[in-house]
């Protein structure tokens, strides 16, 4: 079992709020469309007050304008209101602020070793990649793992992404 990537990352507060940034929209799933939805058609409506009703209606534009607009920020960003209870919860798993975790990547399966245990993952498990701006979340299954761009010891960020793009496009194929 040959390694083609080893990848070291440090959890903290920092990738614990990237992480769910990155996966705000696959956990929220439909709740987040229909906050989008309703936030969209709520400024629509607060503009189409404006144009049809003229001045009369500006409280009620206004009204709906803010409303779609907190909408549209609780479906884009509402991980942000999760972000601490996840951090506080992380952190008391790990046993203190942070968590060094390894994954070696070979040509048939990943693993991931912390002081947690040992992870073993297959490639026809992954569902999909999240980029974020310094790291790289691997959806697999209900779960998903992240890893750092700058974190590989052999290779670079990119270099990973075009590897786990390959694999994943050679499960599709097998199906």
């Amino acid at each position: 079992m040959d390694i083609v990537f080893k990848n070291k990352t440090l959890m903290d507060k920092h990738t614990c709020r990237e992480f769910q940034a990155l996966t705000w929209s696959k956990n929220a799933g439909i709740f987040r469309w229909v906050l989008l939805g309703i936030g969209g058609i709520s400024i629509l409506y607060g503009v189409l007050q404006l144009v049809f009703e003229g001045p009369a209606a500006i409280g009620y534009a206004i009204g709906f304008f803010l409303m779609g607009c907190a909408a549209v920020f609780l479906g884009q960003w509402g991980y942000l209101f999760k972000v601490g209870q996840y951090t506080k919860r992380q952190q008391k798993l790990w046993g203190g602020p942070t968590l060094e975790k390894e994954v070696d990547f070979c040509d048939d399966v990943f693993v991931q070793q912390s002081k947690l245990g040992k992870l073993r993952f297959a490639y026809h498990d992954v569902t999909g990649l999240r980029e974020g701006k310094t790291t790289v979340v691997i959806l697999i299954g209900r779960g998903a793992m992240l890893v750092k761009k700058d974190g590989f010891a052999d290779g670079t960020g990119e270099e990973f992404k075009t590897f786990m793009r390959g694999k994943i496009k050679n499960k599709k194929r097998k199906k």
